[in-house]
């Protein structure tokens, strides 16, 4: 009789161990199959753990400096890899991956949904727009039950997360404090900062000073916007954050007070019928629906609102939070870009 062949566990190191672990290691992060409570076929068992372990490598000395530049690009190739390895997985195993109509996570509703695995606090998937990750405690209670989500030990896996990502913040101040005092010290450093500046760069990946990209989205929510020969301030918002509704008045404001200077333009990966459905105040000045968040993640958008002021020669002024520019600053860069 022949014995049945049971999946064999499967373990991907990604990492280089060179001398002591330095403190702003980031990460690791761990997904396992049987969270899923799925069955194989015609197989009347759940399969074995199927579990990925993804580590950073742990550098010292002068490669601690090359982690924290390209620790964000590092954290989006190391997601690819997961969901990637998730879908070898499935396939290697010979069972359909579970697949949902929709799944809804706080007031984002993702449609045609393919799960690709989870871990304590999140479910990987693809659906019709791309592959994402959502937190198990924003999901229905029978999903949660579904995925076996357990509260204390989601509870304890983001305190541990956090923990790595405060000791990498460390990690980059220190880097940028090192770079801002480096030198011999007696050379005084350029005046690169002047009254009518809104912020100055600490860094070269700051956007400040650089050509901002074409302000292009899927729709336009009324006439398109003309742009050439004045100040463009590009709002990204979304119309369940609180802090962009707040924020709508004051943009109203500056658009109606300096019309003729500049233009307010509102951007947003929401769809038309939520920015319909919004209470508060509404939007006064042109504004779009990039639906995939192209615009943000070129320009790295992680948190809203945030706006770029865009000068008429389209090199960015300012990005940051809006309650900066208030309508005195914008007087007087208005005034001084008129000389």
């Amino acid at each position: 009789m022949e014995s049945k062949k049971h999946a064999p566990d499967v373990n991907v190191t990604s990492g280089v161990e060179i001398g002591k672990p330095i403190a702003s290691t980031p990460p690791t992060a761990n997904l396992s199959f049987n969270q899923l409570g799925l069955e194989r076929g015609n197989m009347q068992r759940r399969p074995r753990s199927c579990t990925f372990h993804l580590a950073a490598p742990n550098l010292s000395g002068a490669c601690q400096k090359g982690v924290v530049q390209a620790y964000p690009y590092l954290m989006i190739v190391r997601f690819v890899l997961v969901c990637g390895m998730l879908l070898a997985a499935f396939c290697s195993h010979g069972a359909p991956p579970l697949k949902l109509d929709s799944l809804t996570a706080g007031s984002t509703t993702y449609s045609n949904v393919t799960v690709l695995g989870s871990n304590a606090t999140d479910l990987y998937f693809k659906h019709e727009r791309g592959i994402a990750n959502v937190k198990l405690k924003y999901l229905t209670a029978d999903l949660q039950k579904r995925f076996n989500y357990d509260p204390n030990a989601a509870a304890e896996a983001e305190k541990k997360q956090s923990e790595n990502d405060a000791l990498y913040q460390d990690a980059l101040a220190s880097s940028v404090v090192a770079q801002a005092t480096k030198g011999d010290g007696l050379t005084p450093k350029p005046m690169l900062s002047s009254e009518e500046s809104l912020a100055d760069p600490i860094s070269d990946r700051s956007l400040l000073g650089k050509s901002a990209p074409p302000v292009e989205v899927d729709k336009w929510l009324g006439e398109k916007p003309v742009l050439e020969g004045k100040f463009v301030l590009v709002s990204f918002w979304a119309p369940w954050s609180i802090p962009c509704r707040q924020s709508i008045a004051d943009l109203n404001g500056l658009q109606k007070k300096f019309r003729e200077k500049l233009v307010v333009v509102g951007v947003c990966s929401e769809s038309e019928y939520e920015i319909a459905q919004m209470s508060g105040p509404k939007l006064e000045f042109p504004a779009g629906i990039d639906s995939k968040g192209r615009l943000s993640a070129l320009l790295g958008i992680t948190s809203v609102p945030s706006v770029l002021l865009l000068d008429p020669k389209g090199l960015i002024r300012y990005e940051g939070h809006p309650s900066a520019i208030t309508e005195k600053k914008l007087q007087s860069l208005l005034a001084k870009a008129g000389e």
